[in-house]
């Protein structure tokens, strides 16, 4: 028996044309019309950033498993994966260990999508499971030109490779620096991970007890290491359907 593991999107906001997505760890912009977007699209899922990006957010994002990828030995928070209701907080070593906590997060709450959302190397770690991308581009012009120390985005989104779902240009609101364009975009040849369960007679049985078994290798896992982002070992399929 299999269980579909929830699909890989990313959620980029970048100037056009020179792509910024962040400038000393900050955007170089404001832009709510955006902000409230990334909540609506996000809110109630897992979330995957990396650690710059969770301390320029400051805190962990209410109501979303924020799960913060970082590889030194020493951060501030502990993981909380139990104790804070629908806000959660996971440090994970590396990537592996990050789609672990992801995909076990979201099959708990029937959650079929993960949502990584920064910073650069998130998006470039990610990049061959990514499945659709929530693009806003800002449109700063020649407002805001690249400096050598600003973070990009440069994923490629080959049109041969990616289709376009919607796409919309948007005048600036209240609380908005520029105006901006909306797009979402999916892979044509979506990229499907999976897992083999085999314990119990029903697949509802069968996930139940994956997930518990799964629940006590993190708690083996944070006991190992509490003073480091928890690793764990993780394989799953995948294939293109």
């Amino acid at each position: 028996m299999q269980i579909e593991l929830p699909s890989i999107s990313y959620v980029v906001a970048r100037s056009w044309p020179d792509g910024i997505i962040g400038r000393d760890n900050t955007l170089p912009w404001r832009l709510r019309s955006d902000l409230q977007r990334f909540k609506a699209i996000t809110l109630h899922h897992v979330i995957i950033m990396g650690r710059r990006t969770y301390v320029s957010v400051g805190r962990p994002l209410p109501q979303r498993v924020n799960i913060i990828l970082s590889r030194t030995a020493k951060f501030d928070d502990g993981s909380s994966i139990w104790e804070d209701g629908e806000t959660m907080r996971i440090w994970a070593e590396d990537c592996e260990s990050a789609l672990f906590f992801a995909d076990v997060m979201s099959v708990a709450k029937d959650q079929s999508d993960v949502f990584v959302i920064g910073g650069a190397e998130m998006y470039r770690a990610f990049g061959d499971l990514c499945n659709k991308v929530y693009l806003t581009e800002v449109l700063t012009g020649e407002a805001i030109r690249r400096e050598p120390n600003d973070t990009v985005f440069e994923y490629d989104l080959d049109p041969r490779q990616w289709r376009t779902l919607e796409s919309q240009l948007l005048p600036s609101g209240s609380g908005d620096d520029y105006p901006s364009r909306f797009t979402v975009l999916e892979r044509k040849a979506k990229l499907v991970r999976s897992i083999e369960v085999d314990d119990g007679p029903t697949e509802s049985q069968a996930k139940k007890h994956w997930l518990a078994r799964q629940f006590d290798a993190f708690d083996r896992a944070r006991l190992a290491s509490p003073e480091r982002p928890i690793k764990v070992a993780y394989q799953y399929r995948l294939f293109q359907p």
